[in-house]
């Protein structure tokens, strides 16, 4: 068995930006800072085919449960404010 160091349990998310999807989600950034800092990292999320994210997240240890979508998310910024709009959630 594997020594990990630091474990993210969250979904990963879908972004939508006017530049197209990107990766975002709790458990990518804290997982890219945990192996930043020198640990070992695994992240445990849940999410679709309909994003692929995996490489963009190189030397964490990835444990994913298949879900039929992935969660996603759009943030449109105005002068009042964002509005967070969630179109899918993953199981």
């Amino acid at each position: 068995m594997t020594h990990i160091d630091y474990l993210a349990v969250g979904h990963v998310s879908k972004d939508l930006t006017p530049d197209g999807p990107v990766l975002g989600g709790t458990v990518s950034y804290s997982g890219r800072l945990a192996q930043a800092l020198g640990c070992h990292t695994a992240v445990l999320t849940s999410s679709g085919a309909d994003f692929a994210w995996q490489d963009q997240l190189p030397g964490i240890e990835l444990h994913v449960v298949a879900a039929p979508q992935t969660t996603t998310f759009e943030n449109v910024y105005t002068p009042h404010g964002r509005v967070q709009t969630l179109h899918a959630q993953a199981a």
